[in-house]
C-alpha cells in the first residue's frame, strides 16, 4: 500500500482502462436502485462556467467536447461535454457533502469560486440540456472539517451546502474499515469533467485501514468519485487518485490505455476510517 500513497504525492490527473471499458451513462442503468444511488453524486463546477444573472431563472453551461482536449475523436465519450473541473462530490446528509480535500479549501468555499450540481448526466444517447435551472446549483456554505496530507494520501473534506437537497436520498456511509477482495463496487464520478459516468465490476485488489486499491475505469481523473458496494449499497469510499498515463497515438491524440485488473492503481479513501479521524 505504500507504493500507492507515493502515487498519490505525484497528484494522478489522468484515466485508464481496465480489461474493458464499463462506463456507462445514467440512461443507460435500469436498476432503480443504482439511479437512486448516482443521484447522490454531485459535480463540482467552477462559477465562471455558467452564464446568466442572479435574476434569471435558467443558466447556461459552458462546455466544450472531450476531443478538444486532446483526446482522439474515436475515443469513447469523445463527443460529449467537458467542463475544466474533475471533482466529484457525494451527499451524505441533507446538506452535506463529503469530497476530497484536495478539491476544496475555505477560500474557495468563502469566494464562491464553485458551485456543485446534481444530476448533471445524459438522458438520452445523443442530446443533454445545457441549460439548468438556477436552482440544481449549490454554493458551499462552510467547511465542515478539511484534512488534506499528501504524505498520508489522507485526503477529505465535508462541507455544508447553503440549502437542503430535495428529493435525493443521502448516500449511507459503511461503518466497514474492511472490504473484502471479492466484494462487487461501482463507482460513480466525472472523469475529465463529463456528464455523470457509472462504472461496475470493480473490485479492491489491496487495502489497509484507511485506503483501498480498486479496479475501476472510472479512475485518477474523476477525484471524490462515489465507490458503493453493490451488495449493501453503502458508500465504502471515494477516489483520490489514479494512473497517470495517457497513451499519444501516432496522430498525436491522446487514448486510455489498457491494463489487466491485477495492475489497478485506483487508490480509494475508506469512508468508515473518516469516522474514525
Amino acid at each position: 500500500m505504500k507504493l500507492f500513497i507515493f502515487a498519490f504525492i505525484l497528484s494522478f490527473k489522468v484515466f485508464a482502462v481496465y480489461d474493458q471499458d464499463n462506463r456507462v451513462d445514467f440512461y443507460k442503468l435500469y436498476d432503480p436502485k443504482l439511479k437512486e444511488l448516482a443521484k447522490s453524486v454531485a459535480f463540482q463546477i467552477y462559477k465562471d462556467e455558467l452564464r446568466g444573472w442572479t435574476f434569471q431563472r435558467y443558466w447556461t453551461i459552458v462546455t466544450r467536447p472531450l476531443s478538444a482536449r486532446g483526446v482522439c475523436e474515436n475515443e469513447r465519450f469523445a463527443d460529449q461535454p467537458t467542463m475544466r473541473n474533475d471533482c466529484s462530490g457525494v451527499l451524505v446528509g441533507a446538506k452535506t457533502l463529503l469530497m476530497p480535500g484536495h478539491c476544496i479549501t475555505e477560500h474557495y468555499c468563502w469566494n464562491d469560486l464553485f458551485y456543485f450540481m446534481f444530476n448533471y448526466h445524459q438522458d438520452e444517447v445523443t442530446t443533454m440540456s445545457l441549460e439548468r435551472h438556477k436552482d440544481n446549483f449549490y454554493k458551499c456554505e462552510k467547511v465542515i472539517k478539511r484534512v488534506y496530507n499528501p504524505q498520508t494520501a489522507v485526503s477529505y473534506a465535508l462541507i455544508e451546502l447553503n440549502r437542503e437537497v430535495k428529493g435525493i436520498k443521502p448516500a449511507k456511509i459503511s461503518t466497514n474499515l474492511r472490504i473484502e477482495k471479492h466484494t462487487e463496487l461501482v463507482v460513480m464520478g466525472h472523469p475529465d469533467g463529463l456528464p455523470l459516468k457509472i462504472a461496475g465490476d470493480a473490485f479492491v485488489t489491496d487495502e489497509d485501514d484507511s485506503h483501498f486499491v480498486v479496479s475501476s475505469d472510472i479512475a485518477g481523473s474523476s477525484k471524490g468519485s462515489a465507490v458503493f458496494n453493490l451488495e449493501t449499497s453503502e458508500l465504502e469510499g471515494f477516489l483520490i487518485s489514479g494512473r497517470n498515463d495517457y497513451e499519444v497515438s501516432s496522430s498525436g491524440c491522446k487514448r486510455a490505455p489498457v491494463y489487466p485488473y491485477s495492475e489497478a492503481k485506483e487508490l480509494g479513501l475508506k469512508a468508515a476510517s473518516i469516522l474514525n479521524l
